[in-house]
């Protein structure tokens, strides 16, 4: 980044060009030259100018928003030493502008007028009235003969930043203070003299201050990430995996070989398989054979049967997951871990169901209120509905507005412009009219005023087209306006002349339409063949006369007409209505009113919730060697690759949910049968970003799948966490001290086997899915990909800047001085955010080196 910027060493008005120190102030002459031009004839007057400029004793404060920032951040804590405290100022020559420097002595560059101090609390501290006091300790630090190198102007994309920095020492776990004032005092003399006796302090005005505290440590960013080094545990120690006591008699001691357990994260390799002593004495537990009784004879509570709310007896016997669950001292062991976590959290569990059952009791009401009417409905149906289908689609009528199909309702599509029926026959007040009986009905024909009669008589499309709708020999108006592309009426009606502009009188435009031959016979325009030629007088001209003597008649073009097929329309309006079928439409608009509850139905609803607690941390909370056995022999400063393990995901969480369930309905909580409610392992983000994706289906549906499923199959999986991940687990303090800083994949170059080139820009970088933090010294990073990525992907750990920093080396040289000391000192001090790349082959070898 320091390649993209310049650094200047000062800036000032030319104004201080020749000027010279006088009593505190330059004072300086500007030669001004006249010259007469209404009289060329006299000579130019020059005169003088003489002018003072101000000095640090003429100002008594900053104005608000001198200051624009501060680095740290007023009361900041956890502050490196290893970066200077700086202020970035508003006005890109404030800090030079009150400068006593005279420009001719302007060779080793310009000492700024206004300078940054810091000092711990016991070194700096106020005094009242505007004043701040310091110790001799931090004036013989800040030697003012130095004081060009610290204000600089940073130029960037034609931005400047102008900054007053103070490179003093700083040092750990202190308080501290940051203070500008002024570097000279009222007499132009310098604020302090360097080497200052021990009891001498001095005493300025003050013009900004803020507090911030170090932290407890020298280290850095920089430090922490390059202390990293890829590696695993002691050889002795298998990372990822650890033993099962299993004990065959109570008296005896645990069974060896003792069985290997993998825990939600592992390194890639295979545990050995159970010993059949093992199985055989864990299936002579499960048996029935085996109930015990008390002194009563009453039966003791067995081992639980995991599975049991999802799946039949014979399912839990024949499904390869169940099987293993149960049969399995490994994944029972995981299970049963997962069982105690649904205890332990137990309220955690019933109070984020009961904040989920809301809405459950309006969901339930509106549902009941369906059933209701479904229930009536059908009874008219059967009983009252005609049996002719024209009678019926007369009492389906006055719905017809109600219902929607696409953009419109069913009434506009059957009453449309190009359609013979008229929207008011679908009308209760057409219905009414209709009716048999009364004084309008009595000298009508048998059966004219039937509804289905009426329906079918106003859907002819011959009878419309049989009535003329035009004059022989008098085109449409239409015909007209399509030509001349106006409204005719509107002209005729307004007065108007013709909404035309020509470029002259003699242009003639020729008109193309159906009609234009007869246009132009009924309207005296000259005709060629079929097209109409006229020119902008002769077609004024014309309609004038029009007005004065109008021709007979003007008629409305001939509409289209489309006959509705009403046996189709009639069906399509039964299914829709019909409140037996098998389901009816308003059962899917209800019912699309309630959300949350899977597999809808007419019965009442059941809650099925979806808690939002993440698995993992019930591990990192109680034990987090079952997280990642071995992880607390990390050495300090580690970094290596693990995976998860979806089986030990699939066993934890079967018995978690086990628990959750039965506690719920223990506690008279309505729970869906073959609900899963916790899916959330890991902290997975999904297709939204917001952290919320899940890791398993639901585990009913587990039971639909093909027998020969294992546990932590994909197909028990959600897309977002489909087969096995990376996971980088890293032991630094790094994490802690910098929580932002960024962890991704990215590609190497195709051409670089060795690894000795840069990643490959051109190619995108992937980001973690599931970040973690087990303890504040070891943090997690999963990735949606397998360990095998890091065979062609650089790991990258980069720090995210927060602004421009500069490292702080404490006020020592750095260049011989010169014009732009200052800008040297910068562009030297300027702290580069830090990207550290590690070699992906390299950490998965030396995970799997020792295991």
């Amino acid at each position: 980044m320091a390649d993209e910027l310049l650094f200047h060493s000062w800036k000032r008005s030319t104004a201080a060009r020749g000027a010279s120190l006088v009593d505190g102030r330059l004072r300086g002459q500007l030669d001004l030259t006249l010259s007469e031009l209404v009289q060329p004839g006299r000579g130019p007057q020059t005169r003088s100018l003489h002018y003072h400029m101000m000095g640090p004793a003429d100002v008594a404060r900053l104005r608000p928003g001198a200051v624009t920032s501060v680095y740290p951040a007023p009361g900041a804590v956890g502050v490196e030493t290893t970066k200077s405290p700086y202020a970035e100022l508003a006005e890109s020559d404030l800090p030079w502008r009150y400068s006593l420097d005279p420009l001719p002595a302007l060779e080793e560059g310009m000492k700024p007028w206004l300078v940054l101090v810091v000092g711990t609390t016991e070194e700096l501290w106020q005094v009242g009235g505007g004043k701040l006091t310091f110790t001799t300790a931090v004036a013989n630090e800040l030697p003012l003969a130095q004081s060009k190198r610290w204000a600089h102007i940073q130029v960037h994309n034609d931005h400047e930043l102008v900054r007053l920095l103070c490179p003093r020492k700083l040092h750990r776990n202190r308080d501290y203070v940051a203070a500008i004032v002024p570097a000279y005092d009222a007499n132009g003399n310098p604020a302090w003299s360097e080497n200052l006796p021990a009891e001498a302090n001095v005493t300025l005005p003050v013009y900004h201050w803020w507090h911030f505290r170090t932290t407890d440590t020298d280290e850095d960013f920089r430090s922490l990430a390059l202390d990293i080094v890829p590696r695993s545990v002691a050889p002795e120690v298998r990372l990822g995996s650890a033993p099962l006591a299993y004990h065959l008699d109570d008296a005896d001691p645990p069974f060896s070989p003792m069985p290997e357990v993998g825990g939600a994260l592992i390194t890639p390799a295979t545990a050995p398989p159970v010993e059949q002593p093992v199985l055989d004495h864990l299936a002579l537990l499960r048996s029935d054979a085996n109930v015990r009784t008390d002194s009563r004879g009453r039966p003791i509570v067995q081992m639980p049967r995991y599975g049991e709310p999802w799946l039949t007896d014979e399912q839990r016997e024949s499904l390869i997951w169940s099987r293993a669950l149960n049969e399995d001292p490994r994944h029972r062991g995981v299970a049963g871990l997962g069982l105690s976590a649904g205890i332990e959290w137990q309220e955690l569990i019933v109070d984020a169901a009961t904040k989920q059952l809301g809405a459950l009791q309006i969901a339930a009401q509106r549902v009941r209120a369906l059933t209701a009417g479904l229930a009536a409905n059908s009874h008219l149906w059967g009983h009252r509905r005609p049996q002719d289908q024209h009678q019926r689609l007369m009492l389906y009528g006055p719905s017809l507005a109600r219902m929607v199909t696409g953009r419109r309702t069913v009434l506009e599509q059957v009453t449309g412009t190009d359609r013979p029926l008229p929207s008011a026959l679908f009308s209760s007040a057409a219905r009414r009219v209709l009716r048999p009986g009364g004084a309008r009905a009595r000298w009508v024909a048998e059966g004219a005023l039937h509804p289905g009669n009426v329906v079918q008589s106003a859907n002819d499309c011959e009878q419309i087209m049989a009535t003329p709708r035009s004059l022989d020999g008098v085109p449409h108006a239409d015909a007209f306006e399509q030509a001349l592309g106006f409204h005719f009426d509107e002209v005729l009606s307004e007065g108007g002349d013709l909404p035309f502009e020509f470029p002259d009188d003699n242009t003639f435009f020729d008109l193309t339409a159906p009609d234009s031959a007869e246009l132009g016979e009924v309207f005296g325009f000259p005709t060629f063949g079929d097209r109409l030629s006229i020119s902008f007088e002769e077609a004024q001209g014309q309609l004038n006369a029009f007005r004065e003597e109008p021709r007979p008649a003007l008629i409305p073009p001939e509409r289209r007409c489309r006959q509705v097929r009403l046996d189709k329309l009639i069906d399509a309006l039964d299914g829709a209505i019909d409140p037996t079928a098998s389901e009816p439409l308003i059962v899917r608009r209800v019912l699309d009113l309630i959300t949350g509850l899977d597999d809808q139905s007419l019965t009442p609803p059941e809650l099925c919730p979806d808690f939002d607690l993440p698995a993992w941390k019930y591990l990192r909370d109680r034990d987090n060697n079952w997280l990642l056995p071995g992880v607390d022999k990390l050495a300090p400063d580690s970094l290596v690759a693990v995976q998860t393990n979806p089986a030990f995901v699939d066993a934890f969480l079967v018995g978690l949910n086990q628990q959750a369930l039965g506690e719920l309905r223990w506690r008279n909580v309505p729970v869906a049968t073959g609900c899963t409610p916790l899916r959330r392992f890991w902290e997975r983000l999904n297709q939204a970003g917001d952290g919320k994706g899940t890791d398993i289906v639901g585990i009913a549906r587990w039971a639909g799948q093909p027998e020969a499923t294992p546990l932590g199959d994909p197909v028990h999986q959600t897309p977002e966490a489909q087969g096995t991940d990376l996971v980088l687990v890293f032991r630094t303090e790094l994490f802690r001290r910098y929580p932002n800083t960024l962890v991704y994949l990215h590609p190497r170059k195709d051409d670089d086997p060795d690894w000795q080139g840069e990643p490959d820009r051109t190619k995108p970088h992937v980001t973690p899915t599931f970040p973690g933090v087990i303890t504040p010294d070891i943090s997690y990073f999963g990735f949606n990909v397998g360990v095998d990525a890091l065979d062609t992907h650089w790991v990258v750990v980069e720090e995210v800047p927060l602004g421009f920093t500069f490292r702080n080396y404490g006020n020592t040289d750095v260049d011989n001085p010169g014009p732009e000391a200052s800008g040297r000192f910068a562009d030297h001090t300027f702290a580069n955010p830090v990207r550290v790349l590690f070699e992906g082959a390299l950490v998965k070898e030396q995970t799997r080196s020792d295991v």
